[in-house]
């Protein structure tokens, strides 16, 4: 009996013929998303595909098949049998949304093309341009069909919700993140309107995420985005603060974890937003956050450091090199090395090795065994296809040396298939293999054998090949991001321009993330690349091109950065200032002087928060007058505060008599706002290395002033009684 045949309700159907259909599907739509429209590579892979569907419906009018999230369904049976391939294109089907896919009699290259392109669009656009129905009606698409998944189950009164809208209603921050959360995924409310029950919402969701995890994601990425938009209201209310928290530490971890990775992006949406939603969270929730921090190698902001201090306290167990993401060592054994060597040899054996020993065992026993079934898959296993081409390769890639002059070619062709295998069935470790024993030239290689690693090489490096890495992002999704980092990481400046174009325009914000850091890894190699793009006009690529320019520690940079300090978007500004400050240029303490000084109170609170990097006396007797000004309006209360941290991060002993001298004044209007600065004060001399701190210190424990005295004490205890 044949295990491995398909059952066909209506009929029989041929399975070598239905593994090609899918191999080739999948090639069509890596090629048309890599390749421009009429590219001769996307013609021949359409040709292809209409070719194969010729066949397979020469006896039927049409074949439907069940899409699931990582295989497409042929009646009761999974394709992913027939071929491992199937996994690239059942999962951009379910990621739109498409539950059934027939393919009609007559299908054309025109329509495999055209679907494939509505295919390789983002979901937000394909839903701003009428659905995916829509767009195929538009392009002419007949002899295809498709069933969407149904979400009929969940419902929401969005009216009530708009309705709320009008006569100058401004929604609460809760209902701005409730409101991002059902925009793709509509939840029934217990009693209509916008939930008011975080935990409900945070059941709903967890039973919705085995569904559908990919929605629930892009659910939770729009309710963040919508709370941290720049044009949100500032104010940060503590109903909705502690809401958020609720549902949120209620969430599976995987929602936890990715709701993490979101509000600490620092490439776009508002800082200060996202600070006061984390530290607001429970915390029962702290310790999560500090793992994240500590394994994820996320990319955090000095103002998410900041707040990583704050949640531990004076003795946070993570480092500000943590926190960025720098690897520390693991203390990996030399055991531990040995097993990794061996395991990178693995692949110079044609004869895999666990069926190797399995041999072995059966050839010591006089009589051969009856395997059970479990026992012939295991051995099946080992001759999978994938680890019979790694052998393969390692073979031919050791043969190189030792092969005459007139095999090298056939070597190199079949290098080349090799290739173009590993890149079909997502094996990224193979071609990184395959590429750094290239690169290894072998003891006794001649003149031949060394051209053909050159031309092999080169090979790796071309566009073509790069794009099709590229395009792996999307095939076999966030599995294979770690694979894929590492090739890049391995073959380098080849791979700068496509990350940074791709940077430019991915819309995912898990990808943007993901190109980033792969760009800043190699940020010394990229240098020229990125300041030959400073001319873009787009913020947010600026933004992020300056941020590779900071790490790649060369000071030289920032002569290229005086246009840019002139972008008229905020966050580009704040990016340049803080690179002038890191590099020590003069420019960053002239244009924190000029904000200093500047009428917007953003503007204003910025260089007020970066001037304690600063050592211009200018930018300090700034920070002074900032301080002494006048009376205290609410508004200005945070500046202020600011101002005194700023100041204490500076260190300077001159600023210990201003402080001294605003100790000592009374005040009679706002005097709680006052005694709540003077205290902010008094706690900040600490971080003053100066004799006269300590005397203001002693001076203001024996006030009458009970408070301010307290904090005096505190500070002296903390400092071990310290006598100069």
């Amino acid at each position: 009996m044949n295990t491995n045949a398909i059952e066909n309700p209506d009929g029989g159907i041929d399975n070598g013929l239905l593994a090609e259909i899918i191999h080739e599907l999948n090639l069509a739509h890596r090629n048309v998303s890599a390749y421009p429209k009429g590219h001769p590579v996307v013609s021949r892979s359409c040709e292809k595909v209409a070719e194969l569907f010729d066949r397979l419906l020469s006896s039927r009018r049409e074949i439907t098949f069940g899409v699931a999230k990582e295989t497409l369904l042929f009646g009761a049976d999974s394709l992913a049998r027939l071929n491992p391939m199937v996994k690239g294109v059942a999962r951009i089907l379910f990621y739109h949304g498409i539950a059934l896919i027939t393919f009609r009699k007559g299908l054309s290259p025109r329509e495999i093309e055209a679907f494939n392109g509505i295919l390789a669009l983002k979901r937000e656009r394909v839903a701003a341009e009428g659905g995916i129905e829509q767009l195929m009606l538009h392009a002419g698409i007949e002899h295809l069909r498709i069933s969407r998944i149904r979400y009929d189950a969940f419902h929401a009164e969005e009216d009530s919700l708009e309705g709320e809208q009008l006569d100058g209603y401004v929604p609460s921050l809760w209902e701005r993140f409730v409101d991002g959360l059902m925009r793709n995924i509509p939840l029934a409310a217990p009693s209509g309107g916008c939930p008011d029950i975080p935990e409900y919402l945070a059941v709903v969701f967890n039973d919705r995420y085995r569904e559908e995890p990919v929605l629930i994601r892009e659910s939770l990425q729009t309710a963040v985005r919508e709370v941290t938009d720049p044009e949100a209201s500032p104010d940060r209310d503590d109903d909705s603060l502690r809401k958020i928290g609720s549902f949120v530490v209620r969430l599976n971890q995987e929602s936890r974890r990715y709701f993490l990775d979101v509000l600490l992006n620092p490439a776009e949406g508002r800082e200060d937003a996202s600070l006061e939603i984390l530290t607001h969270l429970p915390p029962d929730f702290h310790p999560e956050i500090s793992e994240y921090v500590v394994y994820s190698k996320a990319l955090l902001s000095p103002l998410a450091i900041e707040v990583m201090k704050r949640l531990h306290g004076n003795g946070a167990t993570v480092s500000e090199q943590e926190a960025r993401g720098v690897p520390t060592n693991s203390g990996a054994t030399a055991d531990g090395e040995i097993e990794d060597f061996f395991a990178e040899e693995l692949e110079e054996e044609f004869v895999p090795r666990e069926y190797l020993e399995t041999l072995k065992d059966l050839a010591t026993t006089r009589e051969l065994p009856e395997l059970d079934c479990a026992e012939l898959d295991q051995l099946r296993q080992t001759l999978a296809s994938e680890r019979i081409e790694a052998s393969i390769s390692g073979l031919i890639l050791a043969s190189i040396d030792f092969a005459s002059p007139e095999r090298l070619e056939a070597l190199k062709r079949n290098l080349v298939e090799l290739s173009s295998f590993f890149l079909e069935t997502g094996d990224f470790h193979a071609l990184e293999n395959m590429y750094r024993r290239l690169c290894e030239a072998g003891p006794d290689s001649g003149h031949a054998a060394g051209s053909l690693r050159e031309e092999m090489v080169q090979f790796f490096e071309k566009a073509g090949f790069t794009a099709e890495v590229m395009s792996g992002l999307d095939i076999w999704g966030q599995e294979k991001y770690g694979e894929i980092g590492s090739l890049i990481q391995r073959i380098g400046r080849p791979f700068v321009e496509p990350l940074l174009d791709r940077l430019a325009v991915e819309e995912s914000r898990i990808l943007r993330r993901w190109c980033l850091d792969q760009v800043l890894t190699m940020a010394e190699l990229a240098k020229e690349a990125v300041l030959a793009r400073l001319d873009d006009r787009r913020w947010y690529v600026v933004r992020n091109l300056v941020i590779v320019l900071q790490h790649t520690g060369d000071p030289l940079v920032t002569g290229h950065l005086a246009p840019v300090a002139r972008f008229p978007h905020p966050r580009v500004r704040q990016i340049v200032l803080e690179t002038y400050i890191r590099f020590r240029d003069p420019e960053g303490d002239r244009l924190l002087l000029l904000d200093l000084n500047s009428d917007d109170a953003g503007e204003r609170m910025l260089a007020i928060r970066h001037s304690g990097e600063s050592g211009d006396p200018r930018v300090r007797q700034a920070l002074e007058r900032i301080l002494g000004e006048k009376g205290l309006p609410r508004e200005r209360f945070a500046e202020k505060k600011e101002a005194i941290h700023s100041l204490a991060r500076i260190g300077c002993p001159d600023t210990v008599p201003v402080l001294a001298k605003m100790l000592e004044t009374r005040h009679f209007f706002r005097k709680s706002l006052h005694d709540a600065l003077k205290r902010e004060m008094v706690l900040s001399l600490a971080q003053y290395r100066d004799a006269s701190a300590v005397a203001l210190l002693r001076r203001t424990a024996q006030s009458s002033n009970l408070r301010l005295a307290g904090a005096a004490a505190e500070v002296l205890g903390a400092m071990g009684g310290r006598n100069e």
